[in-house]
């Protein structure tokens, strides 16, 4: 499943997938319909936004409605912000939105043109603090 140009383009293959439920192909189906969408109204910086940042906000989008997979990172997990997997970005961006809301929003209107770095620089511009700052209290946040 992708989107290009505002299009989203299921795979027959991906959709006749190996499913040992149909309520698991439900949830999956569904939480990737959640996760394209999501990147059908989102600003992509004209095309120099981090992939890492675009798919956290995309599998927000997805963590918010219900759907994601039952084996996602749990809130505090993972090493780095945009680790791959999208699941670690999206619990960091959940954490930040409950700090400070329509931070995700914010961003994705700080999107809308060309951003230098990848669009990392929104966090500071948005927060005042770097994106290593805010990841540092995420992590302490759930330090056990």
């Amino acid at each position: 499943m992708s989107t290009r140009d505002g299009q989203i383009q299921l795979s027959a293959d991906f959709l006749a997938g190996n499913w040992p439920r149909p309520d698991e192909a439900r949830m999956a189906v569904t939480g990737l319909l959640f996760h394209e969408v999501a990147r059908v109204w989102q600003y992509d910086g004209e095309g120099h936004a981090s992939t890492a940042l675009l798919d956290g906000i995309d599998d927000l989008v997805r963590l918010r409605g219900g759907y994601q997979p039952e084996d996602w990172v749990q809130p505090g997990q993972g090493g780095r912000w945009d680790e791959k997997g999208y699941g670690v970005t999206a619990r960091f961006l959940e954490h930040l939105e409950k700090q400070r809301p329509g931070l995700v929003a914010a961003m994705n209107v700080g999107l809308k043109t060309q951003v230098p770095n990848g669009g990392i620089d929104l966090f500071k511009r948005i927060t005042g603090k770097s994106v290593a700052e805010l990841w540092a209290q995420y992590k302490a946040a759930y330090a056990a």
